[in-house]
């Protein structure tokens, strides 16, 4: 080689150099520390607080010299507002009212014929109607999610034949139809299409009239209480128009008289606050948007008419408390401030292969080499030995994390509810979290609406120095690092005990792992989760391994759509004489959808992995397939069962190849 290169530096001035080799291992690290600083305007909380609050802050400001009552009327009085009552009322109004016109109208609603076409008229042109649906049997498992986030969904899946009855949301998601004390249960729209099933009760009475679904009254309150609040406004504004016939039990006369009462339910959970505004509504009655409203409308004038020792009265009245992470400023204004460091370690291995370096002066130089790098994010090594280890009492985050689930899991044996309060205190209390918050509360209504507002515990001193507002509750909270709206978490299954938040940052790395898994389907994620943490010393990989013994992966792609088979191989190399080796070619099924292709060819899909279902809904595998006695193409289901891509029990039976590639 030595003299081939100085012959052509000699001859041409040609420059060769040897192979030259380099090696680069790269340790980086970032530190970064920062204070982030929080200011909400007092009109920032108005969507956000509860309606005890909302007229806590009425009754202070009109005791102060403000003419609030006067201002709510005006408010409240408005043309277009009367026009359009029912887009202003708060659910539990929509709610009682509903209710209330079914229990006086049509208290045999599951057997009254007249109750089924009451009920068919209210949701009829509206979303949310009830529907029940049935898991069937499918290589998709179906996962109910705690809150309507695709990183909320509990273990264990569903099983085959489970029941669900739902209502639907905005934003592609079903609700289940629950008793209201219990804990959030939805599940995504992708569900229905991939895993659920309608289930259909007879459509026509033995009398001949059309049934719709079946509901008690249980049933209904259920529906009600965990409808969208878009569907709960379509539902009256129908019932209102169509539901006119019985005079003064009419759903129009039923309202009026259950605005003139000032709706006596939430009025209950508002204590003893008043607000006397003569010829007026109560606020209770009102949705959350209305109120805001009302206040941004008016919160420049109340300033004008309160002088100075007032609007401090007024202003004070929104301080969180000596313990808040939150201050109240002398401009009115709530700051926090939170502290924050955040650690980057990765290495980095670099290999570079220079082939010849060549160099022909003045004409031209090359300088081919071969680079691999990888990179390593050792930050996630280091947080997972982290939190492993006791540094605190001799306890790691991970021991009081499951301390804490073996809680929440004790307080479901005993029928009650837990209140998750962790994300919550860290976020707004000085103090943060301590066990005394952690508690088994009784499962009603008024205790979980204590649960989600964070409200102040029996016998507790964190809520030192809070105003009028925040004196029994200190919702709305916010997350430190987004800002976002947050809440405590209502648990009433063992479940959602299971999915509880994790303290700390790992939680957001926890999140985005479960959202990655939803995103890639069910199916390859889901093959054996429990014991893919026992690390053992063999190499197994977990889940479909492609194609059984003696079958060969081939695909092709048809109208744009690719397509997997595993094709026998003794039945290739039966397809014609001098045929020794099996090959994808010879495979030529006489599928509707192929015959459309003018030419449609099956290659070797050398990766075997491929030939395995990805996802129930959009895997572009379908199953084995082999030659018959009558030399037919048809879909082995044996073997699908053999390799676990069929459920036990299903009936082995011959597929032919007329229409199935049409089904993919």
């Amino acid at each position: 080689m030595s003299a081939a290169t100085k012959f052509m530096s000699s001859a041409g001035g040609i420059v060769v150099s040897p192979w030259r080799t380099e090696h680069d291992i790269i340790l980086a690290f970032k530190y970064n520390w920062l204070t982030r600083h929080v200011v909400r305007e007092t009109n920032e909380l108005f969507p956000y607080l509860s309606h005890r609050q909302h007229l806590a802050a009425m009754q202070l400001a009109d005791g102060l010299g403000a003419p609030i009552a006067r201002m709510w009327q005006r408010h409240h009085n408005e043309i277009q507002r009367q026009a359009s009552i029912e887009f202003n009322l708060h659910r539990e109004t929509i709610m009682s009212v509903i209710l209330k016109w079914f229990k006086i109208n049509c208290p045999e609603i599951s057997t009254k014929i007249s109750c089924w076409h009451s009920l068919e008229v209210m949701f009829s042109g509206c979303p949310g109607k009830p529907t029940r649906w049935r898991v069937r049997g499918s290589k998709t498992p179906v996962y109910m999610f705690s809150e309507k986030r695709e990183s909320a969904w509990m273990n264990p899946p569903l099983k085959e034949g489970t029941s669900l009855l739902l209502t639907q949301h905005t934003g592609g998601w079903f609700v289940e139809m629950s008793p209201p004390i219990e804990g959030m249960r939805c599940i995504p729209a992708a569900y229905t299409e991939a895993a659920l099933e309608h289930t259909h009760e007879p459509e026509v009475t033995p009398n001949g009239e059309l049934r719709p679904l079946r509901l008690t009254m249980d049933d209904l309150d259920n529906l009600l209480q965990r409808a969208d609040v878009a569907s709960l406004r379509c539902w009256l504004r129908r019932a209102r128009l169509y539901f006119t016939d019985s005079g003064d039990t009419s759903m129009a006369a039923l309202l009026d008289r259950h605005l003139d009462d000032g709706c006596p339910r939430a009025a209950e959970a508002a204590e003893d606050l008043r607000l006397d505004a003569d010829g007026a509504t109560s606020p209770l009655c009102f949705s959350h948007q209305y109120l805001t409203e009302f206040w941004t409308h008016n919160w420049a004038e109340i300033g004008e008419r309160l002088n100075a020792s007032a609007k401090k009265d007024l202003a004070q009245a929104f301080s969180r408390g000596d313990n808040a992470t939150a201050k109240l400023q002398e401009t009115g204004e709530e700051k926090a401030s939170f502290k924050y460091s955040h650690l980057q370690v990765s290495l980095t291995l670099l290999f570079r292969i220079g082939a010849f370096f060549i160099k022909v002066p003045n004409v031209l130089q090359v300088q081919p080499y071969f680079q691999v790098m990888v990179s390593y994010d050792v930050l996630s090594v280091i947080q997972a030995i982290k939190v492993r280890l006791g540094f605190k009492k001799g306890q790691s985050q991970v021991t009081e994390y499951y301390k804490r689930q073996e809680k929440c899991k004790a307080c479901i044996n005993k029928g009650m509810a837990f209140c998750d309060r962790q994300r919550v205190a860290q976020a707004m209390l000085q103090s943060g979290h301590n066990d005394s918050l952690d508690s088994c509360v009784p499962k009603t209504l008024e205790e979980k609406r204590r649960c989600t507002r964070f409200a102040l515990p029996e016998n507790s001193s964190l809520w030192v120095g809070a105003g009028r507002i925040f004196e029994k509750e200190m919702c709305p909270c916010y997350d430190q690092a987004t800002g976002a709206p947050i809440s405590p978490d209502w648990i009433t299954a063992k479940d959602h005990c299971e999915e509880m938040r994790w303290a700390g940052q790992e939680e957001d790395l926890r999140r985005a792992t479960k959202i990655s898994d939803w995103n890639q389907g069910f199916v390859s994620q889901g093959f054996d989760r429990a014991n893919r943490i026992s690390l053992g010393s063999a190499l197994d990989y977990s889940g479909p391994k492609g194609c059984q013994h003696g079958f060969r992966c081939c695909g092709t792609i048809v109208q744009g759509n690719e397509i997997m088979r595993c094709v026998k191989e003794r039945s290739l190399t039966s397809t014609g004489t001098f045929r020794w080796w099996p090959k994808c070619k010879y495979f030529r099924p006489s599928d509707e959808a192929a015959e459309a292709e003018a030419k449609v060819v099956w290659s070797h899909v050398r990766d075997g992995y491929m030939c395995a279902p990805v996802d129930g809904a959009s895997s572009p595998f379908d199953g084995h397939w082999r030659l018959d006695e009558d030399k037919r193409w048809v879909r082995d289901l044996e073997a699908d069962r053999d390799a676990d891509f069929l459920e036990a029990g299903e009936p082995v039976e011959t597929l032919e190849t007329t229409g199935g590639l049409e089904d993919l």
